[in-house]
C-alpha cells in the first residue's frame, strides 16, 4: 500500500488535494466541511494532526499523533468523538520512546 499523508496545515500541490478527497464520499466531505465551519474559532484546534489517504484502496483516515506523557485535550477528544460521529476514521498513533534518544 502507497500511503500518502499531509500535515493539517496544507497540501504541497492541487492533485494532492484532488487525489485526497476522492478517498472520501461527497458526503462525508461534506459532513466535515460543515463540521469544521459550524464553529471556525471553536475548532481551528484540535483537528487530527496527520490525514492519510490510500488512492489504491480509497482509505482515508484522520490521526492525532501522541508522543511519551502526551495526553488528549478536550478540544482533540471533541474532534475524534465528531469524526465519528459522521463516519469519518480517526485514530490515535501513540509513540513510544525505545531509548533516551530514539522514539518509536
Amino acid at each position: 500500500k502507497q500511503w500518502y499523508q499531509r500535515r493539517v496545515r496544507g497540501f504541497t500541490d492541487l492533485e494532492q488535494c484532488q487525489r485526497c478527497i476522492s478517498c472520501m464520499l461527497p458526503s462525508k466531505l461534506a459532513d466535515l466541511l460543515e463540521l469544521y465551519v459550524e464553529d471556525i474559532r471553536g475548532r481551528r484546534s484540535g483537528i487530527p494532526d496527520l490525514s492519510i489517504w490510500n488512492k489504491e484502496t480509497g482509505d482515508f483516515v484522520m490521526v492525532e499523533v501522541k508522543g511519551p506523557g502526551d495526553s488528549l485535550s478536550n478540544k482533540q477528544k471533541a474532534w475524534l468523538s465528531r469524526l465519528d460521529d459522521i463516519g469519518i476514521r480517526a485514530e490515535v498513533c501513540l509513540v513510544k520512546s525505545i531509548s533516551s534518544k530514539k522514539i518509536r
